[in-house]
């Protein structure tokens, strides 16, 4: 029976093959350096090895079995799990689902490029553009594994990002987050207020909160979204509000909902949400520093591109959002008279090499 062979990287399958009394052996590649595809493959090599003995099978005929996506999907997913963050599975795990639902039946082999047109119109029946694109990238994200483990030898089609209306981060002015705060001790939610100044201060991401520490009068933040560490500076007037919020037992969802709420109840426009907090701590620091590099590194952005969109604020109008004895009246004055009793010995109770 065929047995399987690694050479240099790549599997074979041993078979030998009797010619003129002597057996000889015969190596037929497997075409492909992955054990799993490997053992799959030597399978179709077992059945078919009489014919190959006699010469009535071609070497990769035996290959020309196709695989359903399903299947796939689910090996993918497997592979994904031990590399990826969970929010990142739940997305490519929903990608893939739809693809199977855009394309019932479809085999890995069956892609043609007429198909991209097939999949963008069934994601627009019911997802915003935005999730479109975000969609797209996880199905792309998926062929390019498919010709990593042999099952495709190239692209078979062109996926191709929908465009859209490039509009400017939504921030939240002082007046509004003076609202807002208000909002927050009026339901006298302690915990709450110190979470969302820590978010308003830092310019962490939502789950970031949950993989940070405090070294000093610094944010050690681990498990970003580009895989990078980075360090922010922690202002001194909220070091007891961090650790009241990463003491939290509260989730990511809880936070949300009732940022969310607070918003509404301060009459704040539609469109804007706690990411609009990480909108704010950039403008106000591309107005501190005015340097888009300086504002990239606190942000934690991979690329300098992705922080340029600030840029398309001018200055002035910066100075005049945040700056302007005009715009900060409106403030309540209440935002410095916090009913949290706080003393200089609670500050700093905590080590300056405090782990989570």
């Amino acid at each position: 029976m065929a047995s399987l062979s690694r050479l240099r990287g790549k599997y074979y399958a041993r078979v030998y093959l009797r010619k003129d009394g002597r057996y000889k052996e015969k190596l037929i590649s497997l075409h492909t350096d992955d054990e799993y595809i490997a053992k799959d493959r030597i399978k179709e090599v077992q059945r078919q090895e009489k014919k190959i003995k006699r010469g009535l099978a071609e070497d990769l005929s035996i290959f020309k079995k196709k695989h359903p996506l399903k299947p796939l999907n689910k090996r993918y997913i497997r592979e994904c799990k031990s590399r990826l963050s969970p929010r990142t599975v739940t997305v490519y795990e929903t990608a893939l689902a739809l693809l199977c639902k855009a394309l019932p039946n479809h085999h890995i082999e069956d892609f043609q490029k007429s198909d991209y047109n097939t999949i963008l119109n069934f994601l627009k029946t019911s997802y915003n553009l935005t999730s479109v694109n975000i969609y797209l990238r996880a199905i792309k994200t998926f062929l390019l594994w498919t010709i990593e483990r042999d099952y495709l030898s190239r692209m078979p089609l062109t996926i191709k990002q929908v465009s859209l209306e490039k509009s400017l981060p939504k921030f939240f002015s002082p007046a509004e987050l003076g609202k807002i705060y208000k909002q927050i001790l009026d339901s006298k939610n302690e915990e709450l207020y110190s979470i969302i100044k820590v978010y308003e201060n830092t310019g962490m991401r939502l789950r970031e909160l949950f993989n940070s520490r405090r070294v000093g009068n610094y944010i050690h933040i681990s498990k970003t979204k580009g895989k990078k560490e980075r360090i922010v500076p922690l202002p001194e007037e909220i070091l007891a509000d961090f650790e009241i919020a990463r003491k939290t037992k509260h989730g990511a969802s809880w936070i949300t909902h009732k940022f969310s709420k607070a918003c509404t109840d301060a009459a704040i426009a539609p469109g804007k949400s706690l990411h609009s907090l990480r909108h704010t701590y950039a403008l106000k620091s591309l107005l501190k520093y005015g340097n888009a590099y300086i504002v990239k590194e606190l942000l934690g952005h991979t690329n300098v591109a992705t922080t340029e969109i600030y840029l398309k604020f001018p200055i002035d109008y910066l100075k005049q959002v945040f700056e302007q004895k005009d715009n900060l009246e409106k403030t309540p004055e209440l935002l410095d008279q916090v009913p949290i009793k706080r003393t200089p010995q609670q500050i700093h109770t905590v080590p300056a090499e405090a782990s989570a």
